[in-house]
């Protein structure tokens, strides 16, 4: 509690506000953590607020970064978590995010002491986090924090914006003091936003609560002419924009709807406002994803009387960072709803008493993304047309991917296993994109196939898509497709499809193994593990089927040739016993 709560009252342009006299930091902060938080808005006209603060001079908007510009998605690899001391976070939340992925704090240079000590006192080692020295106004990281591009010199840096509280002059400043902590460049643009107002698919494809064009300056300019400023400086070639169907004081769109990824957004019920909840969740699922589809939207229940934020969560690397209420039966749905959705995913869920229906986890932390990352993206509509699977594999680095190392991975789904590695090949005139074929089925038990895109570079990274590979997967179910056991036609028929069912080795293809010579089987060290000569293989039609015992093949990666008297083809495989 205040200990200097003034009861009088003064009346300031018709409105009555309470005056609370000067508070020194360690009245308001025990162990770190603000023991009386403010509001994530004051609640006061801001006209009031903006008569009682004091100009802002901001830094002059920069050129916009170099196009092509492309903005990071939530779910892209990071390499930290921006948070601010003192905190908005519970120390449990901030000991995982520590311990899980890394924890850069801004910290005023009157507090860095406190912080350190805080930060030991909670077994976070000076490895785990990384303070930089700037005044900030309050903990809300995601509003002010840095909005991360990368430009079209494959450069990552912060692309931004005027925080729209422009009262908080020290919280919009702080990322020109961040830039050069993280050794990259910052690009600053006239817009007004908040980023708790805004997400983006990592595709160009962004989406707010259209009181965006209400901003201050924005409010200003038309809304084509926002729309074009967010696309120099962000790369948002569509914007989407929405009533904020809460009817709340802050209009966030990240207190009721979320990019799980690419396709799939999530919009919450709450027991009050469905009627324009459903409006909304409609209205985006009738909007054309970056792949082509209609957006797929699922719902979470967020009971409104329990003040539960579970969409308010951070999704980050392989982690679910979830708000709980205390209420074990809404938490537990709220976990199990995460689980399902995001498979592969760590679902981790944390109370704290000043966490709210429009102010929780997601409100006060940001990522930092890896400015090197291995960039893997597929495209998950599979045409029928030949089951060809592309992937765009980029190195930020700049160090090369190993175009010997990106594999499709794919089993038969009610596999246990991801037994098949399909080596993809380089589309030529691309150097970014590759392609590989899924397995026609053999069987009414191979009907469905479950796949992932592997990839790795000359940096030591490794990255896949479905980012939590091999727990999170793409299906393709080929009777939903329209293909049957038996369709040929679909496959090119320069094509052998390899692959391992079971305890045994297929080969298919389209145009008939009618002229196969010899089956060479080689190890990874160039040793000839077995051959296989005409007179022992039962050609004839479009299968081969060999025993792995009888080849005596163990667990391990194989290169193979089939070689037929009018060429040879050669594949990568792995082979899982």
């Amino acid at each position: 509690m205040l200990k200097f709560l003034i009861i009088s009252l003064v009346i300031l342009s018709g409105v009555f506000l309470p005056l609370i006299a000067q508070t020194t930091p360690s009245e308001l902060i025990v162990e770190g953590r603000w023991v009386n938080p403010p509001s994530h808005d004051p609640g006061i006209p801001s006209e009031i607020y903006h008569k009682n603060m004091p100009a802002v001079e901001y830094q002059d908007a920069t050129v916009p970064p170099q196009p092509p510009v492309r903005m990071c998605a939530e779910w892209e690899p990071a390499v930290s978590v921006l948070i601010r001391y003192p905190l908005g976070l519970p120390w449990d939340l901030v000991e995982d995010l520590a311990q899980d992925v890394h924890v850069t704090c801004l910290v005023s240079s009157s507090n860095y002491s406190s912080a350190q000590s805080q930060f030991t006192s909670h077994g976070i080692s000076p490895s785990q986090v990384d303070f930089v020295i700037t005044n900030t106004d309050t903990y809300w990281t995601r509003d002010y924090g840095p909005w991360f591009v990368f430009d079209g010199q494959d450069a990552m840096g912060i692309s931004d914006h005027v925080y729209n509280r422009t009262y908080r002059v020290d919280d919009d400043q702080s990322n020109w003091y961040l830039a050069p902590d993280l050794g990259v460049e910052l690009w600053k643009t006239d817009l007004r936003h908040t980023g708790g107002n805004f997400m983006c698919d990592g595709h160009g494809v962004g989406m707010s609560s259209d009181d965006v064009y209400n901003y201050s300056f924005n409010s200003t300019i038309t809304q084509d002419s926002v729309n074009n400023l967010m696309n120099a400086y962000w790369g948002i070639y569509t914007y989407h924009a929405f009533p904020d169907p809460l009817g709340s004081y802050i209009d966030h769109i990240d207190c009721y709807a979320k990019f799980l990824n690419e396709e799939k957004i999530v919009v919450i019920t709450n027991g009050v406002d469905d009627y324009n909840l459903n409006q909304v969740a409609n209205q985006i699922s009738g909007l054309t994803s970056c792949f082509g589809g209609n957006y797929q939207v699922v719902r979470l229940h967020c009971p409104d009387n329990h003040d539960a934020a579970y969409v308010n969560c951070l999704i980050i690397n392989s982690f679910v960072y979830l708000p709980l209420t205390g209420y074990y039966d809404e938490d537990t749905a709220a976990i199990h709803f995460y689980e399902r959705e995001l498979p592969g995913y760590i679902v981790k869920g944390y109370q704290d008493y000043s966490f709210e229906p429009t102010d929780a986890i997601h409100c006060r932390t940001k990522a930092i993304y890896d400015p090197g990352m291995l960039y893997v993206d597929v495209n998950p509509h599979v045409d029928t047309a030949d089951l060809k699977v592309k992937a765009l594999v980029h190195d930020y680095n700049g160090m090369g991917v190993k175009t010997d190392s990106v594999f499709l991975v794919w089993r038969f789904s009610g596999d246990s296993l991801f037994t098949n590695y399909e080596l993809m090949d380089q589309i030529s005139g691309f150097p970014d994109s590759f392609q590989a074929y899924l397995p026609l089925p053999v069987s009414e038990e191979t009907l469905s196939v479950d796949y992932y895109v592997f990839a790795a570079d000359n940096s030591g990274r490794h990255s896949t898509d479905p980012y939590t590979a091999p727990g999170g997967y793409y299906n393709v179910d080929y009777e939903v497709m329209g293909i049957e056991e038996g369709t040929e036609h679909i496959v090119p028929p320069e094509r052998i499809a390899i692959f391992q069912q079971n305890d045994k080795l297929v080969f298919r293809s389209s145009a008939g193994l009618h002229n196969i010579e010899k089956i060479s089987i080689m190890d990874i060290t160039g040793r000839i593990r077995s051959e296989i000569n005409r007179h022992l293989l039962a050609t004839g039609g479009n299968i081969i089927v060999l025993d792995l015992d009888r080849l005596d093949l163990t667990s391990g990666i194989y290169l193979i040739t089939v070689r037929s008297d009018q060429n040879n083809y050669t594949d990568k495989i792995n082979i899982i016993r």
